[in-house]
């Protein structure tokens, strides 16, 4: 299979498509996570590479401690080769500061294993989709078009 953006494209149309159960929904959704991240899961912001160096070792950085708490939720930002990342990490590009504490928490609490896995970050899109983002999940979930379903996205 070719894939448009990443190895990952597939996997995450199937879990989507099973959470949200509506393809046009779906697309538009996708849509606006290929424009933040590439459909990649732990991807930084500012890291437009195919082997994506700079997002590999901020991850590494969160999985072994490097990157604290504190670092993730307010700092953000993230050096590497003489360039700042960030602030934005994810396949969603979580960068609100109670977003990545979510995501920090949550990440924790369930003992996840590693930051930037696919399977963690699309259970936490749903869950703030079901949790935060009601509204856009209702509009994914009933869209009559990609134009629709992406636009509340974009907006929302």
């Amino acid at each position: 299979m070719a894939y448009i953006y990443s190895q990952w494209e597939k996997q995450i149309w199937d879990y989507l498509v099973a959470e949200i159960g509506n393809d046009y929904g779906v697309a538009g959704l996708m849509g606006n996570l290929a424009a933040e991240s590439i459909l990649s899961p732990g991807r930084i912001q500012g890291d437009l590479t195919t082997a994506m160096n700079p997002s590999n070792a901020y991850t590494s950085a969160l999985n072994n401690g490097s990157v604290t708490e504190h670092n993730f939720v307010y700092d953000k930002m993230f050096p590497y080769n003489g360039t700042n990342y960030g602030p934005a990490y994810g396949l969603a590009q979580w960068d609100y500061s109670p977003r990545r504490q979510n995501y920090w928490n949550f990440w924790h609490t369930f003992q996840h294993g590693i930051a930037g896995d696919l399977s963690f970050e699309l259970w936490f899109l749903m869950w703030e989709l079901e949790n935060q983002f009601s509204s856009v999940l209702n509009t994914l979930r009933n869209a009559s078009s990609v134009r629709q379903a992406s636009d509340k996205v974009l907006h929302d």
